[in-house]
């Protein structure tokens, strides 16, 4: 093709998976969706918004995989880059809210995921133990997650909202 849209078959197929294919990023985007007509051809339009709890994570395979954006390239995301953005975000975070950038990175992941163990979020945040013992303990504190009493080192989100 030449670039021009080539349309699409069938609009409620495509939106749902567009919709299902959301259930896959950490946390959410904020998107809406529209459908026009395009000479004769049937087009859907994603307005991605940007994020406020940046970076995004997709799972795949029961995986969380970090993803940066440059220019309209999605990239993934090194270790080192998830640590030089939590660290630059984080005095920003500091003044308006109760809880630091990387604080709301666990917590944004225990919104997707429900249930996450220490070693978990170690694997994919190259955060100590130590360090991420201090998280998960301030988010026990406001009860967005508690520990499982049944698993060593589980936790759970709960349905709080700070």
């Amino acid at each position: 093709n030449n670039g021009s849209p080539v349309g699409i078959k069938n609009r409620k197929g495509e939106i749902e998976k567009l919709e299902e294919s959301l259930k896959f990023m950490v946390p959410a985007p904020d998107i809406s969706l529209s459908a026009i007509t395009y000479n004769d051809k049937e087009i859907i339009i994603v307005d991605v918004k940007e994020g406020k709890y940046k970076p995004y994570f997709l799972t795949s395979e029961n995986k969380l995989k970090a993803y940066i954006r440059i220019g309209d390239i999605n990239l993934p995301a090194t270790k080192k880059d998830l640590k030089r953005y939590i660290k630059s975000e984080d005095i920003l975070f500091e003044s308006v809210n109760p809880l630091k950038k990387d604080e709301k990175i666990v917590s944004a992941l225990f919104d997707q995921k429900g249930k996450l163990s220490i070693s978990q979020i170690r694997e994919l945040l190259n955060f100590s133990e130590r360090r991420i013992k201090k998280i998960l303990n301030k988010l026990a504190k406001f009860g967005l997650i508690v520990p499982s009493k049944n698993e060593k080192d589980i936790y759970y989100k709960t349905s709080e909202k700070i």
